[in-house]
């Protein structure tokens, strides 16, 4: 006797397994394979090795994470995301930071490219999910408070620095 992976059941990989023997088992597995299925991309378990998406990245920036809202998840939508995202962090280096860290973020400016322009902050706030996924930096400028909100995968940005990590909890 032995364990047989039957089918998947909808969108999540639910394995129905079931004890065969092994004649049947080797049937079931030739008959997913067959080209003749309309579904074998369905059948098949990915290998996380192949993947080009690194395995623990969910859990070290908050963003790699799904979009809360259940109504407004879209998995195609999603992996397209997160290979930009990667993309994006290949090309400038996005560091860890939490809100109440003190940042500064450098990007050109939108009407002159070859200008760029910093900007100094407590980070107050960090929310969003995939390419939205945003942050709001605020100082105070001249006695008046200045708040900056940036996209945290916007292509103008050229630098964003970590001047000091902290972490500030509500109470």
């Amino acid at each position: 006797m032995s364990l047989c992976i039957l089918r998947k059941c909808g969108r999540h990989a639910c394995l129905i397994l079931r004890k065969l023997d092994a004649s049947k088992c080797s049937r079931a597995a030739s008959n997913l394979d067959s080209p003749l299925n309309k579904n074998e991309g369905e059948n098949k378990i990915l290998d996380s090795s192949r993947s080009t998406f690194p395995a623990n990245s969910r859990f070290i920036y908050p963003e790699f994470l799904p979009d809360p809202t259940v109504d407004k998840r879209n998995p195609i939508k999603e992996k397209l995301e997160r290979m930009d995202m990667l993309r994006r962090r290949a090309n400038i280096d996005i560091p860890i930071f939490y809100t109440g860290s003190v940042m500064a973020v450098t990007r050109s400016n939108e009407h002159a490219p070859e200008k760029s322009s910093r900007f100094l902050g407590i980070c107050i706030q960090r929310f969003g999910a995939g390419l939205k996924a945003e942050f709001i930096l605020r100082n105070v400028i001249e006695g008046l408070g200045v708040e900056m909100k940036f996209f945290l995968y916007d292509p103008t940005i050229q630098k964003i620095e970590v001047l000091r990590l902290e972490k500030r909890l509500d109470d």
